[in-house]
């Protein structure tokens, strides 16, 4: 396979043993970012399933829930061709220890952890035989998947949920939220890694922002790689520790580097520098025993980033207008009428007014939960349509301040959230893939790949030059 000069970076991070940077053999993992399945053939779950399907041999699949489910799940792997597929409702500790349990699960060619709540999965789990099934289950070289919060428990480092759900509003805001929590004794399928599921429909970038950042200051050795999923989306790993993007959306990788910088005192808002980023779609592929991106999409195109040039007009932006949009070199439209915008291809782009050359401003960005998908989603289609562009995005109450010179500066507001800073110009590769996502879509999802992302986070006191995208620190 050819690879692709410049993106070494990119698959060590999702080498499983991220420790020594060499991968070993290991059991075939699927992380599915979320979506109810779809038994019609070539949806975006088909390809998944049968994935699941043929790494189980056909054999026998069990659906491993805390709480009642239907039997959707197991009737989707029957038609896909799995022998049997049945639900193992496993609600408590009690029930967990039960030998029997671990009879079932140890016969079992194929494992799947559902949609659910992480946090009573692991309370009700973690130390018992269930626990210890799935272990020897993975120990021995048999299939894993997961869907939605059951991908996020498959990771070695787990933002826990035991307190609730940290929103990207209250990332932007509360760097000491107590619902920022982590457990990274349980099941460890994909060590060296933190899984976001539903990435881009539940607005999850700025919450693996924060949880990346407090890990690094907890564990500075530690190596870790955030994984963000979206929704009818998946990252398929083989025995041989080869990752392939399968479904509609993106994958988002994710990691700190040597010159990220962080502010997490709890009284202000968070600051993270210098975050490397990359999104995936649909037939990547990374190689760990090369460490470089080996396949990409047919479609996939280098990203040729033009250099950023004045003049900038001194100006503020507010974070809680929409009209804020208009001052960038181009504007993201539609995205605000249909929840699913994205999805359906309804996403469009017109030309800004340029006050502030070469960015993409997107206020209001975690405002409407439900409309973060788009917001988000569409900034970055807006930057793989023309890479080299800087995106900004503002949630509803904070301002920021553009100099002369073209220097950003969030501005000192009380409750002010941070500011979020997506620079675009070392982007080395691109791609919009062709999903059709639903009967009554108008084009493809707009969903895009673009690796070689730089990402800053940054509040009052810290700057970001948009000429040469540096990081000015506090001020």
């Amino acid at each position: 396979m050819k690879h692709h000069p410049g993106t070494r970076f990119w698959a060590l991070l999702l080498l499983m043993t991220a420790a020594c940077g060499v991968a070993t053999a290991g059991p075939p993992l699927a992380l599915i970012g979320g979506g109810r399945v779809d038994f019609t053939p070539g949806s975006w779950s088909d390809g998944i399933g049968r994935w699941i399907v043929g790494h189980a041999n056909g054999g026998r699949i069990l659906v491993l829930t805390t709480l009642p489910l239907v039997d959707e799940l197991p009737r989707w792997l029957r038609h896909l061709g799995a022998a049997e597929a049945d639900l193992l409702e496993i609600p408590n500790r009690y029930r967990a220890d039960a030998p029997e349990l671990y009879r079932a699960i140890a016969t079992a060619e194929g494992l799947v952890l559902p949609d659910g709540q992480a946090w009573r999965m692991i309370q009700a789990w973690r130390g018992t035989r269930t626990e210890s099934a799935i272990r020897d289950h993975l120990e021995s070289g048999r299939v894993l998947a997961g869907f939605g919060t059951g991908a996020m428990v498959m990771g070695g480092v787990i933002p826990d949920r035991r307190h609730g759900v940290l929103t990207a509003t209250e990332a932007l805001r509360l760097p000491g939220t107590p619902r920022l929590t982590f457990t990274d004794d349980f099941l460890q399928a994909l060590p060296g890694t933190l899984v976001e599921p539903a990435f881009l429909r539940d607005g999850r970038l700025p919450a693996l922002l924060l949880e990346l950042a407090a890990r690094r200051q907890a564990a500075p050795g530690l190596t870790l790689a955030g994984i963000g999923i979206d929704e009818r989306t998946a990252l398929v790993i083989d025995p041989d520790g080869t990752a392939t993007v399968l479904g509609e959306g993106a994958v988002a990788v994710l990691a700190t580097t040597a010159s990220t910088a962080l502010r997490l005192d709890p009284r202000l808002p968070p600051v993270i520098t210098d975050v490397q980023a990359a999104l995936l779609t649909a037939g990547f592929v990374l190689d760990p025993a090369s460490q470089q991106i080996v396949a990409a999409p047919p479609t996939a195109v280098p990203a040729y980033a033009d250099v950023p040039a004045g003049p900038w007009t001194a100006r503020d932006i507010d974070g809680s207008s929409e009209e804020a949009a208009a001052a960038g070199e181009v504007q993201v439209t539609q995205h605000t009428h249909e929840s699913l915008a994205l999805q359906l291809g309804l996403l469009h782009q017109l030309a800004g007014r340029r006050e502030i050359p070469w960015t993409v401003i997107m206020p209001n960005a975690f405002a409407a939960p439900e409309l973060a998908e788009n917001r988000v989603g569409g900034l970055f289609w807006a930057l793989a349509r023309k890479p080299g562009l800087v995106g900004i995005l503002l949630d509803q109450g904070g301002k920021a301040e553009i100099t002369p010179t073209g220097v950003l500066f969030p501005l000192p507001l009380t409750g002010q959230p941070a500011t979020l800073v997506v620079d675009s110009r070392q982007a080395i590769l691109r791609d919009f893939p062709s999903w059709t996502s639903w009967p009554d879509s108008v084009g493809p999802r707009q969903s895009v790949a673009l690796v070689g992302l730089r990402l800053h986070l940054l509040a009052s006191r810290w700057g970001f030059a948009l000429p040469s995208g540096a990081v000015l620190p506090d001020r």
